[in-house]
C-alpha cells in the first residue's frame, strides 16, 4: 500500500512540475575490465580529462550484478553528464561476465568498449591477495586455484538457470580464469565492430603511459591530456607470500591462452 502511495505521489508531482524526472543519458564509452590492471588509475585520468566525465560510482555494475534495474535506472547514471563530454564508466567485471557483452551490445550498440589487459599470472595473484584483503578469502592460494573450476562451473550453471542470479565465485574467486583473455574478448569482438573495441596493457600503461594514454584519446577521439596518471589500488598484499612452484605452474597454464590471445589482437604481447 505504502509503495503504491509513494509512486502515485511521485507521478503526481512530475505532473505537475513540482519534481523534475531524472535526467538521463547514454554513455559514450565503456571501460570492461580487466580487474586488477589498473581500471581504477585509468578511471581517475579519464575523470580529470577536460573532454570526459565518469559516473561517480566508478564501477555501475549495471550489465552484471543490477541489470534487473532496467536501462532507464542505468541512463539516469549519466544524467549529470556535461554535454560538451564524454561521459563513461568503469566496471571491471563486465570482460569476464559471459552475460555482458551480449547485454551490452543490445543497450549500446554505438558506445565504444575499451579494455585493459595486465599479465594473467601477476592479474591471478594481485586479484587473490584482493580477496583476501577485502572479500574474506581465507583459503592459500593454491587451494583456491584447485576450488575454481568447480565453483565456477556452479555458478555458470546457476546463470543458466536464473541470467540475474548472484555469482560470488565468478565474481570475487575467479582467479585464474578472469586471465583467460582471448574467450573474454572474442565475446566483444562477435558483437561489436572492430573498430568500437580498443585494447590496451597494463605494462605499456606503466613503462610508457604518454604515449599509451595519447592511443586511448585517439580511439575516443578527443585531444591528448597531459597529466600525471593517478596510481591507486597499488597494494592489496605481499607477492611474495605466493611459492615460486604455484606462479610456475600459472606460467605453463596460460602459455597456449596467450598464444590465443597473441593471435587474436594480430600483436606480440608485452609479458
Amino acid at each position: 500500500m505504502m509503495r503504491n502511495l509513494t509512486t502515485h505521489a511521485a507521478a503526481f508531482l512530475r505532473r505537475t512540475g513540482l519534481l523534475a524526472p531524472l535526467p538521463a543519458r547514454s554513455p559514450d564509452f565503456v571501460v570492461v575490465g580487466a580487474q586488477k590492471s589498473g581500471t581504477t588509475s585509468l578511471a581517475a585520468w579519464l575523470a580529470e580529462h577536460p573532454s570526459c566525465w565518469i559516473a561517480s560510482e566508478k564501477e555501475v555494475h549495471y550489465f552484471d550484478l543490477a541489470y534487473r534495474r532496467g536501462f532507464a535506472w542505468y541512463r539516469t547514471r549519466f544524467g549529470k553528464a556535461p554535454a560538451d563530454r564524454l561521459a563513461g564508466e568503469v566496471t571491471p567485471y563486465y570482460l569476464f561476465h559471459p552475460l555482458v557483452a551480449g547485454r551490452m551490445a543490445a543497450a549500446l550498440p554505438d558506445s565504444k568498449i575499451v579494455a585493459i589487459l595486465r599479465d594473467p599470472v601477476a592479474r591471478a595473484v594481485s586479484g587473490y591477495l584482493h580477496s583476501r584483503r577485502y572479500h574474506g578469502e581465507a583459503r592459500p592460494f593454491e587451494q583456491a586455484l584447485a576450488d575454481e573450476d568447480r565453483a565456477i562451473s556452479e555458478d555458470l550453471a546457476q546463470l543458466a538457470k536464473d541470467p540475474l542470479a548472484p555469482c560470488d565465485a565468478l565474481q570475487t574467486r575467479s582467479y585464474r580464469a578472469r586471465g583467460l583473455y582471448a574467450e573474454q574478448l572474442a565475446r566483444y569482438f562477435e558483437r561489436f565492430p572492430r573498430a568500437q573495441v580498443h585494447v590496451m596493457f597494463f605494462e605499456e600503461l606503466v613503462s610508457s603511459p604518454e604515449p599509451t594514454l595519447d592511443t586511448l584519446c585517439g580511439f575516443l577521439g578527443i585531444a591528448p591530456h597531459r597529466s600525471r596518471l593517478p596510481w591507486r589500488n597499488e597494494r592489496a598484499g605481499d607477492a611474495r607470500e605466493v611459492p615460486e612452484s604455484t606462479l610456475k605452474s600459472l606460467r605453463e597454464f596460460y602459455r597456449e591462452p596467450n598464444a590465443r590471445l597473441a593471435a587474436l589482437l594480430g600483436r606480440p604481447l608485452p609479458w
